[in-house]
C-alpha cells in the first residue's frame, strides 16, 4: 500500500502480496475511462542495497486484462547509481533484446527516464502446444558483418561463429542442419538433402540469397580468381590470399558486380584493407582501384543517404583509392580483370582491362535453389514475394524476411544494381512476421 502509485484519475488501486512472502506484489490500478489507453503507469521499487550482496530481481509477469488487450510488454533495467547489473542469460527464454537503433528503445527512453541499461522485448509465446523448429544448412550460424575483418586477420573465424544445435535446445527450438533440397508449398512440406522430409503448419523464409558468382566468367573464390566476404569460409580463404598480397605486393581490386545489392562491405573491405596495409608497411607498393555499378560512389543501391556521395569520395580520395562506376564486370582471368564503363545514358563509354595481385568482388545475389521457379512463391531470380504482412500472397502459410524477400530497385541505373536488406529492416520484418503469425493463431 506504500507504492509510489497515484493518479487524480485513479479509481481504485489494489495490492495482493504473493503467498511466499519474499514473492512479488500484485499491483491493480482501475482508471477513469476517459485516460484509459493514454497514460503511461511507473511502479518504482527502492532498495537499499548492502555492499556486497547480490539482489535478484524476477521478470514481472502482466497478466491481460478483461478490459483491454496488451499488445507489447517489455522489461527495461536501469541502475541509478554505480551498481551493476547483471542479466541471467539462461532466464531469458522467449524474450528478445532490442538494440539501441530500435524505435522502442527511443520510445521506452522518453517514458522512463535516467538512461536505460538493457531492454528486452516479451514475444507472445506460442506455448507447449505448438512446435518452432529452425531448418539451416549448417549446424552453425555465421556473424556475416565481421567477415571482412577475418579477411585481413582482425578476427578468427572462430570468434564469429556459433554452433546452434545445442543453442536451440535450451530454447526449447527444434533444429536440423541438413539443408533444404526443395520447398513443396503446396504439400506444407521441405524436402531435406538426406532425402527426410519435414512438415510445417507456417514456415518463414530467411534463408539469405545465393552467390551468383557464375553469372559472370571467372568470378569468386571457388571456380574463378577473385575472393568474397559473403561467407566466412570465404574470408577464411581470402586471408590466405592477403597474406600473399603483403608477401609480393601488387595492385588490388575491390567492388561489385552487376546486380549487386550490398554495396557496404566492399566499401568497408577497400578502408579496412588500406589501414591493414598500411599497418603491415606495404601498402605504398599496392595499387587500389575500386569498381562498382552503382552510378556514383556512395549510391549504395539506394540512391545515396545523405551525403554519401560526399563522403565516400572523400575517403577514397584521402586513401589514395582510384575508381569507376557504372562499370560491369565481363571477365576475370588470373591475374586480369575485364569490366566495361557505361555512360549516364546507359551506352558503352570505354572498355577496361586491369591487372591484380588481389581482387575481392561482391557478386549479385539471387533466390537459393530450393524455391527457384516456384509459381507464386518467386520472382524471375528466386526472391520471395510478400504483401504488407511479409506473408506470400499465394501461399498465405509461409512469410519471408531478410535479404531473400524480393524489393525492387529504388530507381533505374545504367548498369543494374539492387536495393540493400539492411539489418534494421531486417529486425523489423522479424518483429512483424512474429506478431503476424501469433496474431493467426490466436484467431
Amino acid at each position: 500500500e506504500d507504492s509510489r502509485i497515484d493518479h487524480r484519475l485513479l479509481s481504485r488501486k489494489t495490492a495482493t502480496l504473493d503467498a511466499d512472502e519474499d514473492g512479488p506484489v500484485h499491483v491493480r490500478l482501475e482508471f477513469q475511462e476517459e485516460v484509459m489507453g493514454e497514460l503511461s503507469v511507473r511502479v518504482v521499487n527502492d532498495r537499499l542495497l548492502k555492499p556486497g550482496t547480490a539482489y535478484q530481481a524476477p521478470i514481472p509477469t502482466l497478466p491481460q486484462s478483461e478490459n483491454a488487450t496488451m499488445q507489447r510488454q517489455f522489461v527495461v533495467l536501469q541502475s541509478a547509481g554505480r551498481d551493476e547489473v547483471v542479466v541471467d542469460e539462461q532466464a531469458l527464454a522467449g524474450i528478445s533484446p532490442l538494440s539501441r537503433q530500435q524505435g522502442e528503445w527511443e520510445a521506452l527512453g522518453r517514458i522512463l527516464p535516467g538512461g536505460i541499461t538493457q531492454a528486452y522485448e516479451l514475444r507472445k509465446e506460442l506455448g507447449k502446444t505448438h512446435e518452432v523448429m529452425v531448418v539451416n544448412d549448417s549446424d552453425r550460424f555465421e556473424f556475416t558483418p565481421s567477415n571482412p575483418w577475418v579477411a585481413v586477420g582482425m578476427r578468427k573465424a572462430e570468434q564469429i561463429v556459433i554452433d546452434l544445435p545445442d543453442l536451440m535446445k535450451k530454447y526449447g527450438i527444434g533444429f536440423d542442419g541438413q539443408g533444404v533440397k526443395r520447398l513443396h508449398p503446396d504439400d506444407n512440406r521441405l524436402e531435406m538433402n538426406d532425402g527426410s522430409f519435414v512438415d510445417y503448419d507456417y514456415l518463414v523464409i530467411a534463408t539469405g540469397p545465393k552467390l551468383a558468382f557464375e553469372e559472370v566468367p571467372g568470378l569468386g573464390p571457388h571456380d574463378g580468381y577473385t575472393q568474397s566476404v559473403c561467407k566466412t569460409g570465404h574470408a577464411a580463404d581470402s586471408r590466405a590470399d592477403f597474406e600473399k598480397l603483403v608477401e609480393n605486393p601488387g595492385p588490388v581490386i575491390v567492388g561489385a558486380a552487376a546486380g549487386a545489392s550490398c554495396f557496404g562491405p566492399a566499401y568497408e573491405y577497400a578502408f579496412i584493407l588500406d589501414t591493414e596495409l598500411k599497418k603491415r608497411k606495404v601498402r605504398d607498393r599496392v595499387p587500389m582501384h575500386f569498381v562498382t555499378p552503382e552510378p556514383y560512389a556512395g549510391h549504395l543501391g539506394l540512391d545515396g543517404v545523405g551525403d554519401t556521395k560526399g563522403l565516400m569520395e572523400s575517403e577514397l580520395r584521402d586513401r589514395h583509392i582510384q575508381w569507376t562506376c557504372n562499370a560491369k564486370i565481363t571477365s576475370v582471368e588470373d591475374g586480369k580483370m575485364h569490366f566495361t564503363e557505361f555512360d549516364e545514358d546507359g551506352n558503352e563509354r570505354r572498355k577496361h582491362e586491369l591487372p591484380f595481385v588481389h581482387s575481392m568482388i561482391l557478386p549479385a545475389f539471387k533466390g537459393v535453389d530450393a524455391v527457384m521457379d516456384i509459381e507464386g512463391l518467386t520472382n524471375p531470380r528466386g526472391f520471395i514475394l510478400i504483401d504488407e504482412f511479409q506473408r506470400n500472397p499465394a501461399f498465405k502459410n509461409i512469410y519471408a524476411v531478410g535479404v531473400c524477400v524480393a524489393i525492387p530497385p529504388v530507381g533505374p541505373t545504367p548498369v543494374p544494381t539492387g536495393a540493400p536488406k539492411t539489418g534494421y529492416m531486417i529486425e523489423s520484418m522479424v518483429t512483424a512476421t512474429t506478431h503476424n503469425i501469433c496474431s493467426e493463431l490466436a484467431g
